[in-house]
């Protein structure tokens, strides 16, 4: 694998003196850029014989850089979805059709399949897989979509969101940090609508205009996925200590939007103020 550094100069792993002369220290099998930092790749990369998508963008000096994306494949998607540990139980015969049709899925929905997007796809595709080849396999609906459903929502971690809230930091970093991971981490279909320069300190709102989960599961007729997939903001947010998790509509719900609003409290539910019954 070759690695090229801002100027167009070969960039050699685990040498410290690149042949454009700036010294850098390059730690472990990766090339670092001696301009901007980062490892940029020339021509496909391969792992394990399956392609990886590249991304072109134009460096600070006009130069095409390509950056390496993870693999849009079945068995890919299906390992970093929630039901990463769940799958290893099901029969292999279950295994390889939840990867068919994830595979015809990621036809159907490549508009959708970019950067931004890779996890989102990992979680939504393999989730319609599953609950279609159970049902293929001898489970009703309603049976399906428990297993499903359950196997999801076991895979969050709340405990994780309610320790966090628990200081007074935590709604000036939920500002910051969920503007920035939704920026980065997400692709084609979504659209947010922020309040950051109104919300006074004690809270922080925003709107989900537009959301991949609805268009991919709408498309697929599958709208009561996507209302699962919004649940888990429930489970996750939903007893949060001192932070009354507010949202009355999602877009999976008929909602013309997803509102979210999260309201800090000196003192924690019941003294002094109720959660609010949230969707």
């Amino acid at each position: 694998m070759e690695y090229f550094c801002a100027m167009g100069q070969p960039v050699y792993p685990g040498r410290t003196r690149p042949r454009c002369g700036t010294v850098r220290k390059i730690l472990g099998d990766s090339g670092r850029c001696c301009e901007t930092g980062k490892a940029e790749a020339r021509g496909e990369k391969k792992k394990s014989g399956k392609r990886l998508f590249l991304q072109r963008t134009v460096g600070k000096y006009g130069q095409v850089k390509r950056r390496v994306m993870k693999s849009y494949t079945p068995e890919n998607l299906a390992a970093i979805s929630r039901y990463r540990r769940f799958f290893p139980a099901l029969s292999a015969e279950i295994q390889q059709d939840v990867y068919r049709r994830i595979r015809t899925l990621l036809l159907e929905e490549q508009q959708y399949c970019d950067r931004g997007n890779y996890k989102h796809i990992a979680q939504i595709l393999t989730s319609i897989a599953l609950y279609r080849s159970l049902q293929a396999h001898g489970k009703t609906e309603e049976e399906a979509y428990q297993i499903v459903s359950a196997e999801m929502w076991k895979a969050l971690t709340p405990g994780r969101f309610q320790r966090l809230a628990r200081h007074s930091w935590f709604l000036p970093a939920m500002k910051k940090i969920l503007p920035f991971g939704f920026r980065h981490g997400s692709g084609t279909g979504w659209r947010y609508e922020w309040h950051l320069e109104e919300d006074p300190k004690d809270r922080f709102h925003f709107e989900c205009r537009e959301c991949v989960y609805k268009h991919i599961f709408e498309e697929q007729n599958l709208m009561k996925l996507g209302a699962m997939f919004c649940h888990s903001d429930i489970i996750n947010f939903g007893s949060l200590p001192f932070t009354d998790f507010k949202r009355s509509k999602t877009l999976c719900q008929g909602g013309d939007c997803c509102d979210f609003d999260f309201v800090r409290h000196p003192t924690d539910a019941g003294d002094g103020w109720e959660r609010t019954k949230s969707i």
